[in-house]
């Protein structure tokens, strides 16, 4: 059935890319370089002092007249009809009375 295909075994040997030897200079100095540097990133992402609002949800939109902010909490609130809810909340639907439901998810 599979005639002129290769076997896993032929696949992994293509695949397999040679290492550096151990006398090559650059390819150490060069492999060294990339670990330095996606270290150093990877610490800097981690450790830094970022804006905490990042992951906050904003209730400060300018609201067309007639319509007022929806204040978000952990729990679920009903929210009211004219209300403008802000990005990033999850929403709950009760078809039987018809009311909504909004909350910041956890």
């Amino acid at each position: 059935n599979n005639v002129g295909q290769p076997n896993a075994t032929e696949l992994f040997a293509a695949a397999a890319m040679p290492w550096p030897s151990a006398s090559s200079t650059e390819a150490r100095v060069a492999a060294s370089l990339t670990l330095a540097v996606a270290g150093a990133g990877l610490l800097w992402y981690l450790l830094r002092e970022g804006d905490d609002t990042e992951d906050e949800v904003q209730t400060n939109a300018r609201l067309p007249p007639g319509y007022r902010n929806f204040v978000p909490s952990r729990e679920w609130q009903e929210v009211p009809p004219g209300c403008a809810c802000p990005p990033g909340l999850e929403y709950r639907m009760d078809f039987e009375s018809g009311r909504n439901f909004a909350r910041v998810p956890p």
